[in-house]
């Protein structure tokens, strides 16, 4: 790494996370063998819990190693809204999102930042869920499939899988021009996949890189916001599918969440055309992690 470095900015918002997790979160950020002084942390705190936020500020004050900024909301905001804020606060030139209960491998940040170039708006990795204490692996999410399908259907939104499965989030790089520039989270819903999609169609599948290594580790938290908000995450999902699809395919009449994919359980939704009939989609068998159908 040169001066060249871009300095890259760590988008965490915290709610009530336990604290051990916090803190095994914030060192795997000090153990990147990215250069520490091109690295700033941002935690957005969403407790209005004095005895919780004071902890966390002892907890943070004990870092030396890396920038870490540390911002209290006034009143709990939200997930989307805690990242924005948190985002208000930096100074990179790019975002990697963290949740406060996962954890980088320790090349996480050098193996992203070492594929992008003038054109590239976003890079994402594989990822592992992991169970709360890190002892056992829940499943693998390879991705390298996944991406070349979507190059394949770039160009035709009603098959291209990024509409039908959540496949991507975890651990995302993002070009903080571009977050600006499409508005960052959608205020009103706190989950990963309407900002992913704005990315998609703002920039365009070759601005979307993918780095086939095990980049980010997803804990198991059953008190996890996502956990928590399932049945309205999943809502909210349809209506930004929904909303998505229909600037592009008049077709479409409805959309619906139709399960998860074991064995990795990835969300799938179905598109249904005006008669009401499920319209055919590229599918994934996740087991073997090939293409079934197109």
């Amino acid at each position: 790494m040169n001066s060249d470095t871009p300095i890259v900015s760590i988008i965490t918002p915290v709610f009530k996370t336990d604290l051990q997790y916090v803190e095994e979160c914030i060192y795997s950020v000090i153990n990147q063998t990215y250069p520490k002084d091109k690295i700033e942390m941002i935690i957005c705190v969403d407790s209005s819990n004095p005895e919780y936020r004071r902890k966390l500020k002892y907890l943070v004050d004990k870092v030396k190693q890396i920038d870490i900024k540390l911002i209290f909301n006034n009143n709990p905001i939200g997930l989307s809204k805690s990242r924005n804020r948190a985002v208000d606060y930096s100074k990179g030139d790019w975002l990697l999102i963290l949740d406060s209960d996962d954890i980088l491998e320790k090349t996480a940040m050098e193996d992203l930042i070492r594929v992008i170039d003038s054109d590239t708006a976003m890079v994402y990795s594989d990822h592992t869920r992991i169970s709360c204490n890190l002892k056992k692996i829940k499943y693998i999410r390879k991705k390298s499939l996944y991406h070349s399908i979507l190059r394949k259907f770039a160009d035709n939104p009603v098959y291209n899988p990024i509409y039908s499965s959540v496949y991507i989030s975890h651990g995302e790089l993002i070009k903080k021009d571009i977050f600006s520039e499409i508005g960052g989270y959608n205020k009103e819903i706190d989950e990963t996949p309407p900002l992913l999609l704005r990315i998609f169609e703002n920039a365009g599948i070759e601005a979307i890189k993918h780095v086939p290594n095990i980049l980010y580790y997803y804990r198991e938290n059953k008190d996890g916001i996502a956990y928590q908000k399932k049945n309205e995450i999943i809502k909210s999902d349809e209506n930004t599918f929904f909303n998505f699809i229909k600037r592009h395919s008049d077709d479409i009449s409805k959309v619906r969440y139709i399960g998860r994919i074991k064995p990795f359980m990835a969300k799938h939704f179905a598109f249904y055309d005006q008669k009401g009939d499920i319209i055919k989609m590229p599918y994934i068998n996740y087991k073997d992690m090939r293409l079934v159908s197109i």
